[in-house]
């Protein structure tokens, strides 16, 4: 009966450490699904995070080439509209150049009536000096009551005058003409070339 006791002792025993083993191993399985859990949570929002700062610096990217981009693209526009205005400016040059000797006149003579001063003296280009009549200073002087003069020396610019005087000399060539109206036009200018 001893031996039945301690069998009985023994299963009892054995039965105890297997329950408990079980609930050992059962605890143990749990803790590792929770870990497990916590770790399959921690990696996803480590990937969501990771995702979303992936996706914003490519959001950054794209917003910085769309810019350099328009930049880019906002030069040339401004370029080719800059290039439009100079070539402009260069065909009416091109056209008072290409006066015929009424006009050629006419612009002379209005030029020494808006600008000319008693005493001055005229210099105008080789080309342009050639052109005039003999008599040409002579009308515009009785037409307006001036007294001017014109010298002998030329100036080297693309036609226009200059009336040289004692006190100061006033450039009235086509390249000071063409770069004053283009100051004077400075504001115009700039609303066509940085106006969309």
């Amino acid at each position: 009966m001893t031996d039945q006791l301690n069998q009985n002792g023994y299963n009892a025993v054995i039965e105890n450490a297997k329950q408990q083993s079980e609930k050992v191993v059962f605890d143990a399985n749990q803790r590792q699904d929770l870990v497990l859990d916590k770790l399959l949570q921690d990696l996803q929002k480590a990937r969501e995070s990771e995702i979303k700062n992936q996706s914003d610096q490519i959001g950054l990217l794209k917003k910085q080439t769309i810019t350099k981009t328009a930049q880019s693209a906002s030069q040339i526009v401004l370029s080719a509209k800059q290039t439009v205005l100079n070539q402009a400016f260069d065909k009416a040059k091109q056209a008072v150049l290409n006066f015929d000797d009424k006009q050629f006149l006419l612009f002379l003579d209005k030029l020494i009536v808006k600008y000319g001063e008693n005493g001055d003296r005229l210099i105008f280009n080789k080309a342009d000096k050639s052109r005039l009549p003999k008599d040409f200073l002579e009308i515009v002087l009785k037409k307006h009551n001036l007294k001017l003069s014109i010298c002998d020396n030329t100036h080297q610019e693309q036609g226009g005058i200059i009336f040289a005087s004692d006190g100061y000399d006033k450039d009235l060539t086509l390249p000071a003409l063409f770069n004053l109206l283009k100051e004077q036009l400075e504001i115009e200018i700039a609303s066509i070339l940085f106006l969309k």
